[in-house]
């Protein structure tokens, strides 16, 4: 729990005003529903009713995020391992017996898999990735590598945490394994690529380190009490030592200690520190609202949540993102219209007088407000000048005369 709460994809998304803690919550609730479904096997009504519970949770999993399609392989998956390690003295003389049945029966089940996914437009989206994230979309080492910057202490320890887990808790370590490592293969072969992704798996990874640090600290605890008293009086503080090194030793702590010292500014440590300002450019921005009758926005929820309406997102990833992923496709998260180039603009000016508000990052980037839209504001619309450090831009374009 205590690794989870200090992990940057969870500061992160605490303050990502979107649906993934949520999903992480729905996944683990199935997870924990399955788990508890194998454990009380043979028990069939005890387990039936385990299962039946993970319903509501899949439900609303897969009503947030589409991708609960593989949380929901990976932790099936991880059942099967785990069920079959538990009892593998049962297990191992019908999985020899029939070792070519069975593989013959995965192959199909894997085959039936593919073609319903195509099927069902499932494949297809596997292998879609947005504008602003295509450029990692064949990078396999994507979530190894974000791992690894964001739990350096940690994530080089989780394949011994592993071992330690799946020999001392032979069950719950191979479902924890087994789930983990389903789910991160599977989204590092999908083409649309980002930590939050990935986040509803990051409890499975706390949970296999979690095991194997309590196997080794109980260990460690029996090693000192067989010492003597006096060493046994001391375990506490070593355990509490422990702790502290390694919080010490990790990026968070790291982090932590150089924004306390006023070394690093929010801006370095949040990677939403340095977010563009819309507050603190309103009192600009509002007289000009009132006076609009067409107002394009390069970020629509923020528009939404700052100034009230937007009616076109100018934002060449959005666009790929309507239901027609063309200029003037509809986004059907917030019901507005995308926009991306330069003749679009022209034929959405040419409805009244407009307000554009960009964001600096968005500006002449392939992904957001391209050049040839900037080049094309600074023609026909005029500059208007925003407080410093608000991180935005805008323009005034009067309608253009017949």
């Amino acid at each position: 729990g205590g690794l989870l709460a200090i992990s940057p994809w969870t500061i992160d998304l605490a303050v990502f005003a979107r649906f993934y803690t949520i999903h992480a919550l729905a996944v683990f609730g199935v997870f924990t529903s399955v788990y508890g479904c194998i454990s009380a096997l043979p028990q069939r009504r005890l387990a039936g009713f385990w299962l039946l519970s993970a319903l509501p949770m899949l439900i609303v999993a897969m009503h947030l995020q589409i991708t609960s399609v593989i949380s929901v392989g990976a932790v099936m998956a991880g059942a099967v391992a785990g069920w079959s390690a538990g009892n593998w003295l049962t297990v191992r003389p019908w999985v020899v017996r029939y070792r070519w049945s069975l593989i013959i029966v995965a192959i199909a089940g894997l085959g039936a898999a593919f073609f319903a996914f195509q099927y069902l437009g499932y494949l297809a989206l596997f292998l879609d990735s947005p504008v602003w994230a295509s450029g990692s979309a064949n990078w396999l080492n994507y979530y190894n590598r974000a791992l690894s910057r964001d739990m350096p202490l940690f994530w080089p320890l989780l394949p011994v945490a592993a071992v330690v887990a799946c020999v001392a808790r032979r069950q719950l370590g191979w479902v924890l394994l087994v789930t983990g490592a389903v789910a991160l293969a599977a989204h590092s072969l999908a083409a649309s690529k980002a930590e939050r992704y990935l986040y509803y798996a990051l409890p499975f990874i706390c949970l296999l380190l979690g095991v194997a640090a309590s196997e080794v600290g109980s260990a460690a605890l029996r090693w000192l009490a067989a010492q003597g008293e006096s060493w046994r009086r001391m375990a506490p503080m070593c355990i509490a030592g422990l702790a502290g090194l390694a919080f010490a030793a990790s990026q968070e702590g790291y982090r932590t200690a150089r924004v306390l010292v006023g070394a690093d500014p929010a801006s370095v440590v949040l990677s939403y520190g340095d977010e563009p300002d819309w507050g603190q450019a309103l009192p600009v921005l509002k007289p000009r609202l009132a006076g609009a009758d067409v107002v394009i926005v390069s970020n629509a929820m923020k528009a939404l949540f700052y100034l009230g309406r937007y009616d076109y997102e100018l934002n060449v990833s959005i666009v790929a993102e309507t239901d027609t992923r063309a200029d003037f496709g509809i986004d059907l998260r917030t019901g507005g219209r995308a926009i991306s180039a330069p003749q679009s603009l022209r034929r959405v000016l040419a409805e009244g007088d407009a307000l554009v508000v960009a964001e600096d990052e968005k500006l002449g980037t392939s992904a957001g407000v391209t050049q040839a839209s900037v080049a094309f504001l600074g023609e026909q619309c005029a500059s208007v000048e925003l407080p410093a450090g608000t991180g935005l831009s805008a323009w005034w374009c009067p309608r253009p005369s017949r």
